[in-house]
């Protein structure tokens, strides 16, 4: 998710450092502003594609950096998704939030 200017400011950084960057969200205008505003090579809404098989179809390899502030299972896959080498920067946990009722199941998840 890119919620906050951290996200906005990492792809940037990102982009200018020559990295290929790929942003998740949740929304088509979330996706629409990762793709025209940020200039995100790839966008993935996790609400209506397969985090994990969409990630795989674009980094086979794997992901050497992850910028994460959602949690939950979204993490996990970020996770599985992560080169041997590669980088976690955990800057949020959204999903754990008292706002979320699914919050008990995504930690249970996560154990």
């Amino acid at each position: 998710e890119f919620a906050t200017s951290d996200f906005h400011f990492a792809v940037q950084c990102a982009k200018l450092a020559g990295c290929t960057v790929i942003g998740t969200c949740s929304s088509s205008v979330k996706a629409q502003i990762l793709r025209e505003k940020l200039g995100c090579d790839h966008v993935i809404n996790y609400k209506t594609h397969d985090l994990k098989t969409e990630l795989h179809k674009i980094a086979p390899d794997g992901v050497d950096v992850v910028l994460e502030g959602v949690g939950g299972t979204i993490l996990q896959t970020a996770l599985d998704a992560m080169t041997p080498k590669g980088r976690l920067l955990q800057i949020g946990y959204i999903s754990e939030y008292p706002h979320n009722n699914d919050n008990k199941q995504s930690s249970a998840d996560n154990e």
